[in-house]
């Protein structure tokens, strides 16, 4: 009874470690994945450990560090089924951050239990450098991921509209199905919105200044306005 805690206190400790770190890189790279698949994962990855660590003083220390290394990863191939080499680093690549960030973690809280100690100081700064370094890459690396989502959404969703209008040309980007449901009385086609700035690439400079004058009648006239509503607030 007694070897029998020590065994299931490990695998236990490891399955959970070895959830969280399979989770974050299941929702960082491969949503599609189902959690039973993590759980599976989870399972396989703490059978390892306890492998390793079985084979204590009967293997070298490098031959059971390449093993340990290799059931790992051959867990990770396996699990998220990876077929390109791109991936396979990815995948290596940012289950080796989270497991430095939660390893820096644990030997950082563990260290201040004797942080008063010169060991505990340099252990505690040493776990502090490794959750830094870790959380560094991890942040740039979904940075990068992000600014690249946007740019295939922007791909997705926008195209190209070409104006000519009396010799004059310019190119904007449109939205597709963008809400805009205006029509002209004219042709009965929809009405492509652009802005200001945009739209006086294509105005003669003739136009340009008739329009500048519209403009300003028409804050003019509104400024008139508002200053004969704010001298009969004061009247009153």
């Amino acid at each position: 009874m007694k070897t029998e805690y020590p065994f299931l206190f490990s695998f236990l400790y490891n399955w959970a470690a070895d959830y969280i770190l399979l989770l974050f890189v299941k929702k960082d790279l491969y949503p599609e994945i189902k959690n039973r698949t993590i759980l599976i994962g989870a399972s396989a990855c703490s059978l390892s450990y306890i492998l390793w660590e079985g084979t204590a003083g009967k293997l070298p220390p490098y031959c059971r560090i390449i093993l340990k290394w290799f059931l790992i990863f051959s867990i990770l191939y396996i699990l998220f089924k990876i077929r390109s080499v791109k991936k396979i680093g990815k995948t290596i690549s940012l289950f080796l951050c989270y497991l430095f960030l939660m390893g820096g973690a644990v030997s950082f809280f563990l260290s201040c239990i004797h942080i008063k100690t010169v060991g505990g100081r340099k252990t505690a700064w040493k776990a502090m450098a490794v959750i830094w370094f870790s959380a560094g890459v991890i942040f740039l690396w979904k940075m990068k991921k992000k600014k690249e989502n946007a740019t295939q959404i922007s791909k997705t969703y926008t195209y190209e509209v070409r104006i000519s209008r009396k010799g004059r040309k310019a190119v904007y980007k449109g939205i597709y199905d963008s809400g805009n449901l205006l029509v002209s009385q004219i042709t009965g086609q929809g009405v492509c919105i652009i802005q200001k700035e945009q739209a006086a690439k294509l105005l003669l400079p003739k136009e340009k200044s008739e329009i500048e004058q519209l403009i300003y009648s028409f804050q003019k006239k509104k400024k008139k306005r508002r200053e004969k509503r704010m001298k009969k607030r004061s009247s009153k």
